[in-house]
C-alpha cells in the first residue's frame, strides 16, 4: 500500500468527485448562465403571445424549462449535494448539447436558450460540448471521497492506506473495533461516551476537527488526512480481523 497506489484510486475503489477550484469556479459561473437564460426567456413568455411551432417553443414546455433553470442554478449556487449535482450536471448539459444539436441541423438562427435574444446554436451547442468535456475532466481530479463501509465486509479496510504506518501496525496486530466518528456529531458524542473500555477501540475522526474536541472524552484518536472531504454518515462500528472487515453497525 502507498500514496501513489490510492491518487490513482487502485486500491481505494471508493466513489470520488471533483470539488477543486475549477469545478467551484465551473459551478458558479453555469449556475449565473442558467439564472440569466430564465429570466430572458421569462421575459419573452410575459411579451411574447406565440413563441412558434412544436415542441421546443410551446409555451408550457418554456414555463418548465424557466422554472428548472431558476432551481438548478440556485442549486448550483449554493453547491448542494456535490455528487448528485455533478451527475445532474452531465445529464443536463447532455440534453442541452442534444437540443443545440438539432437546432444547427434544421437551420434555426438562434437557439431560443436566452428568450428574445438571438444566439447562434452553433456557439451554444459548442459551450454545453465543452462544458459537458470540462465536467467529465474533473472528476478525474478526485477531492471528495465517499465511504460505504456496508461495502468492506469481508475485504482490507481501505482507511489503512491514509493512515500512518505505525497506526496501520497497532490496527493489524489487535483485532480492535474501529469507530469512525465526527466531532460535530451529536450522536457521535453519546456512543463514545458509552463507551467503557476504550483501550478496545481505535477512534478515527472524519475532518475537519472542530473546536468542540474537548466535549469528546477521548485521549487519543486518528484524523483521516483533511486534503480530502469525506462523505459518511456517522457514528460507525468497525469489527476488524487481522486487517479484515467481520461487521460494520450504524450507531443511533
Amino acid at each position: 500500500m502507498n500514496s501513489e497506489c490510492c491518487q490513482q484510486n487502485i486500491c481505494f475503489n471508493e466513489h470520488r468527485i471533483g470539488t477543486n477550484r475549477c469545478w467551484l469556479v465551473l459551478r458558479v459561473v453555469v449556475a449565473f448562465i442558467l439564472l440569466i437564460a430564465a429570466i430572458l426567456k421569462a421575459y419573452q413568455l410575459a411579451t411574447t403571445p406565440l413563441l412558434g411551432e412544436g415542441l421546443l417553443h410551446a409555451r408550457w414546455f418554456n414555463i418548465f424549462v424557466v422554472e428548472f433553470e431558476l432551481f438548478f442554478g440556485i442549486w448550483l449556487i449554493f453547491g448542494l449535494l456535490p455528487r448528485l449535482t455533478w451527475i445532474a450536471s452531465i445529464g443536463l448539459f447532455s440534453i442541452f448539447s442534444i437540443v443545440s444539436f438539432y437546432k444547427v441541423i434544421s437551420g434555426e438562427t438562434s437557439c431560443g436558450c436566452f428568450g428574445s435574444v438571438t444566439v447562434n446554436p452553433w456557439i451554444t451547442m459548442t459551450f454545453n460540448f465543452v462544458t459537458l468535456t470540462e465536467k467529465s475532466h474533473l472528476s478525474e481530479n478526485e477531492k471528495s471521497v465517499i465511504l460505504e463501509p456496508s461495502k468492506w465486509i469481508g475485504k482490507e479496510l481501505p482507511l489503512l492506506q491514509f493512515l500512518e504506518r505505525t497506526d496501520i501496525d497497532k490496527i493489524l496486530t489487535n483485532n480492535q473495533n474501529i469507530v469512525l466518528f465526527r466531532f460535530d456529531c451529536e450522536e457521535c458524542k453519546q456512543m463514545i461516551e458509552k463507551i467503557q473500555d476504550k483501550n478496545h477501540y481505535v477512534f478515527i475522526a472524519i475532518p475537519p476537527e472542530q473546536n468542540n474536541v474537548a466535549l469528546f472524552s477521548l485521549t487519543e484518536y486518528l484524523t483521516l488526512p483533511d486534503k480530502y472531504e469525506w462523505w459518511i454518515e456517522t457514528p460507525i462500528v468497525l469489527t476488524l480481523e487481522n486487517g479484515i472487515v467481520k461487521k460494520v453497525v450504524k450507531r443511533n
